[in-house]
């Protein structure tokens, strides 16, 4: 029998399809609700004097998906029906439970009113300042924690009696916590309370109360942890369900057993400031002389250099200012002279000695020096804590297994944690293994899901259809730098929950059906009536409906972003662990690559591209324009060489799908003889004429190699007047132009051999590098010289500065010209060096232990991790094969057919993201002839890249920052509790991640 229909009460949203956006869509916004700062979520279903658990698995093989049995018959005089499903929302600013109908099989979807003596309709009262709810394990009855009050409040929902106004049964209870509360969760076997734990906001403790001995007044066992909680989950186990904990504290995983004995942890940090011991030497972090930092991620990695170092002092020039006098933040501490708290003190030195070895809490944490532990040696520059890291946010994806499945990745079932890491803007991903967790490398795992065949539905002798295969391949470049985690792409996130989702083929949830003829119905039937005769109630004679294997073995992770939008990562898709962000785009085919228009500047200033010739003077990749390479065939895009950047082709010279989906979307700068990143920073000196050393630096894991440059820049006053390099202007009628004096001198010498805090040098080699003078314009007008006149010289010079004619070789180059700490860096020789926003600087420079040697690492090495010949970032220019005969050189010579001709130097540049070629610029000498220019240093060009990955996310027109989802496990539904727009949304996603919609629950 069908209850009547009831009245819709006005405080829920009510929205259709129309309603949801994804990306930038803008559909009809939902209307207002009148929930008051919804926080948490949680449901059961009707039964006899209290609530009970729905029923499992859904069968949805009803005419209409409305009609599905989602929860137990109930008796109701001489009337039985199905049962209601309660929704219980927290309204954390009215301190209530507002209860809501969410079976549309047993009536209108609405608000209950829990009084019939309040006006209008009301919630049940709770505890003030209520943030949780939980369930308990059979479902019996509901404990909302409250911060306010410092109590648990019991609702028991006995009935409802289906009168117009939505009025029901109900009870509460309440008992007191010992203290204030921050999270809680029930755990137990379904056929009992189970028990309830509460985690302490303010010690390290977690607080759990017996719910089977006495559900309204339940013991309470006091459990202590090693920190203070910071989120509590449900862990599924062999044996039960386990306690799965992060810490505010401590940047840590941890299983927990219902005792509170500790199982396994991770470390959810790198694992040079994880806390843990994880190479097992008894050692932690900075205690660990593996560790190079807070960021280092192998604890059993290379070692660092002795202290003892540190007293290696060299012969100083003493002829100038001391350090603590020079103008300058020597030690990169950001206070220069008198600023920094030596040098105030009357130490001249001050500005030589690293925070580290200063006898300073500089971060003010209590902690000075070694005894801090963001000091991993006392060259270390900086005490500033390690991090930041956390407040870590973790959800659970708990796969299940099809084992009558052919298909190996449906056999078993699996456990993952997905740990979000607010400040750091990553979710770093894990799963169960027997002895603990086994760290996800996201970058580099690959994973394949299966192909989807199947028969249309009223084709059962046709052709058989098939959904394509789909790839997420390694991101190395990626990996290279040390991502190991999903790095987000938008707006941070506030929260994260998960679920499986419908199938793609399928929007109904029905049990598997033993058959081999997997018919499946057509997309997007199935939202409205059911009406194919094969899948009507007790049909199975006609094998027409059973969904194909794997269609709905897909689960998400959604996260709810500050700006409102949820954003979706496919953590298992037809059963194969993807972890990866869901994408707009799935089919490989309409997956593209691009590349922006490049930008040309010398020294940071920009220089004009016209037309499609390269300028002149400059050297140039190609000619400014885009040519097609290809036409698009089955899943390859058309192909275009962009402004000379060609797409990649692999290691193997030919294009295929899986090139092109490592193309990351990020900006290129393309600089030549740039800063190697990573080199660049303060203290070092020379140990003696040829040895340059760099406290705890990592030159050769830097990617420095033979015969680069090592510049290194010093207050003039401080260095010896050999090594003073200052800059003249004369106007073109040879008058002298004023200019202030300079701030900083450089001088470079060449590198010869390189290890990790160490280079040697050869002093023959070294040369005065100019700096960009600045005119002293007020002392220029009272000269009587021409202004303007030496602003039009400036300009010629800036042209011109930085080329090779303009380094000055000196054999001044020994310790004793030199102050006794520098600011240093090196620069690429002799090449354009590439770096990527995300990709970074890519190199196969490696520290072999055995030998002690920096070495390049041939492709394949197996005692390297990264070989690939693509693991490069450096573009040496082409050597002509004619010289230019025009200047600009036409686009005629630079087209795809002709630019073979024009250069044989080394083989093509090529990364994971483009090919390159960088010809020499030109120029017309004042006798008319075309020839070479030389490169300048900093000069750059500048690019962005398209991949084909564009995350997904789904917003909700209207909805603001929403605290937090719900899910409707059973049913594969997501409950998003608004609490700016206070509304409570309900969602349907499949396994697309695209067809996201409204539930038409409150109509």
């Amino acid at each position: 029998m069908t209850r009547p229909l009831r009245r819709l009460a006005l405080a829920l949203t009510t929205s259709a399809v129309a309603a949801l956006a994804i990306g930038c869509e803008e559909p009809i916004p939902p209307l207002t609700s009148a929930f008051a700062r919804p926080v948490d979520f949680a449901y059961a279903c009707e039964g006899e004097g209290q609530t009970v658990l729905p029923v499992a698995p859904l069968d949805e093989t009803t005419e209409a998906r409305n009609d599905a049995t989602r929860c137990p018959p109930v008796t109701q005089g001489t009337s039985t029906t199905q049962g209601d499903l309660f929704g219980l929302v927290v309204n954390q600013a009215t301190s209530e439970v507002v209860v809501i109908q969410l079976n549309p099989a047993s009536g209108t979807r609405r608000v209950l009113d829990a009084s019939a003596f309040v006006p209008g309709f009301s919630g049940i009262p709770v505890a003030e300042s209520p943030i949780a709810i939980a369930r308990a394990a059979d479902a019996s009855a509901f404990y909302v924690v409250s911060a306010g009050e410092r109590a648990v409040t019991r609702i028991v929902i006995h009935g409802f009696d289906n009168n117009d106004r939505g009025l029901f049964d109900w009870s509460a209870t309440r008992f007191d916590l010992p203290g204030l509360p921050a999270g809680a969760l029930v755990l137990g076997p379904t056929d009992a309370p189970g028990t309830l734990y509460v985690s302490s906001a303010n010690g390290p403790e977690l607080w759990a109360f017996d719910l089977t001995a006495d559900p309204a007044a339940p013991p309470l066992t006091r459990i202590p942890t090693p920190a203070r909680v910071q989120a509590l989950r449900p862990l599924p186990g062999p044996d039960g369900d386990e306690l799965l904990v992060t810490w505010v504290d401590r940047p840590v995983l941890s299983r927990m057993a219902p005792d509170g004995t500790l199982l396994a942890e991770a470390g959810i940090a790198p694992a040079c400031s994880d806390t843990l011991d994880n190479d097992g030497d008894g050692l932690t972090d900075g205690a660990d002389p593996g560790c190079w930092g807070a960021a280092d991620d192998d604890e059993g990695g290379i070692g660092r250099s002795a202290d003892a170092d540190l007293a290696l002092e060299p012969p100083a020039f003493f002829g100038g200012a001391d350090l603590c006098e020079d103008g300058l933040d020597n030690d990169l501490d950001a206070r220069t002279d008198s600023q920094d708290a030596l040098c105030d003190a009357g130490d001249a030195d001050g500005e030589t000695v690293p925070q580290c070895a200063d006898g300073i809490d500089n971060d003010l944490d209590g902690l000075t020096d070694l005894d801090d532990p963001a000091c991993f040696g006392a060259g270390d520059l900086f005490e500033v804590q390690p991090g930041p890291f956390g407040p870590f946010i973790p959800t659970v994806v708990a796969t299940e297994a099809l084992p009558t499945s052919d298909i190996p990745e449906l056999a078993e079932a699996r456990t993952f944690v997905y740990v979000l890491d607010q400040n750091g803007r990553r979710i770093a991903v894990f799963e169960r293994a027997d002895e603990g967790f086994a760290r996800v490398n996201v970058p580099l795992h690959e994973a394949t899901a299966p192909a989807i065949p199947f028969v249309p539905y009223g084709t059962p002798t046709g052709p058989v259809d098939t959904l394509p295969a789909v790839q997420a391949v390694s991101l190395p470049q990626l990996a290279f730098q040390g991502v190991t985690d999903l790095q987000l792409p938008g707006p941070n996130l506030l929260s994260l929950v998960s679920s499986r989702v419908r199938g793609q083929l399928w929007t109904r949830i029905i049990a598997d059906q033993p058959g081999t003829n997997q018919a499946a119905l057509p997309l997007g039937l199935g939202d409205g009536s059911f009406t194919p005769t094969g899948c009507e109630p007790g049909r199975t004679d006609q094998g027409l409906c059973w969904q194909p294997p794997g269609d709905d073995f897909t689960w998400f992770v959604f996260g709810t972003r500050l700006d409102g939008a949820i954003q979706l990562i496919r953590a298992v898709f037809r059963g194969v662990p993807f972890h990866r962000f869901a994408d707009r785009v799935t089919d490989p085919a309409a997956r593209r690559i691009g590349l922006s228009r490049p930008r040309l500047t010398l020294r940071g200033r920009n220089v004009t591209l016209r037309g499609g010739s390269p300028p002149e003077g400059f050297a140039f990749p190609g000619p400014l324009l885009e040519e097609r390479l290809s036409t698009a065939t089955g899943e390859l895009p058309d192909l275009f060489r962009r402004f000379g950047f060609f797409p990649p082709t692999g290691e193997d010279d030919t294009v295929d799908r899986a090139d092109l989906e490592r193309v990351l979307t990020e900006t290129w700068t393309l600089t030549y003889e740039g800063v190697l990143p990573g080199t660049d920073s303060a203290l070092g000196r020379m140990l003696d004429d040829t040895t340059f050393f760099a406290p705890n630096q990592r030159f050769c894991t830097h990617g420095v190699q033979e015969n680069d440059w090592l510049v290194l820049t010093a207050a003039p006053e401080t260095l010896a007047p050999e090594l003073r390099r200052d800059v003249q202007i004369t106007t073109a009628d040879g008058e002298a132009c004023v200019v202030r004096p300079a701030a900083v001198n450089q001088v470079e010498v060449r590198i010869t051999a390189v290890g990790l805090d160490r280079l040697t040098v050869d002093p023959a080699t070294a040369r005065l590098v100019p700096n960009e003078p600045v005119l002293d314009e007020d002392a220029i007008r009272a000269s009587g010289v021409s202004l303007q006149a030496c602003r039009d010289a400036l300009e010629a010079l800036r042209l011109t500065l930085a080329r090779p004619d303009n380094l000055i070789p000196t054999d001044a180059f020994t310790p004793a010209n030199l102050p006794r700490r520098l600011l240093y860096g090196v620069r690429g020789a002799d090449a354009w060096v590439v770096v990527g926003s995300r990709s970074g600087y890519l190199h196969r420079r490696r520290w072999d232990p055995d030998a002690e040697a920096c070495v390049t690492a041939a492709p394949g090495d197996p005692n390297f991790a990264f070989t690939s010949p693509l693991i490069q970032g450096r573009i040496t220019e082409s050597t002509l094969t004619a010289p230019y005969t025009a200047c600009p050189v036409p686009t005629t010579a630079l087209t795809v057919d002709a630019v073979d001709a024009l250069g044989e130097g080394d083989d093509r540049f090529e990364n994971f993201s483009f090919e390159a070629e960088i010809f020499p610029g030109c120029e017309i000498t004042d006798d008319g002839e075309v020839t070479i220019a030389p490169s300048q240093r900093d000069t750059r060009w500048t690019f962005e890249t398209t991949g084909p990955e564009q995350p997904a996310d789904v917003r909700l027109v209207g909805t603001g920052i929403a605290a937090t989802l719900g899910t409707l496990d059973f049913e594969r539904q997501l409950l998003q509790l608004d609490t700016s727009g206070n509304r409570v949304n309900v969602l349907d996603f499949d396994a697309t991640g695209l067809r996201a919609t409204f539930t038409p629950s409150f109509e």
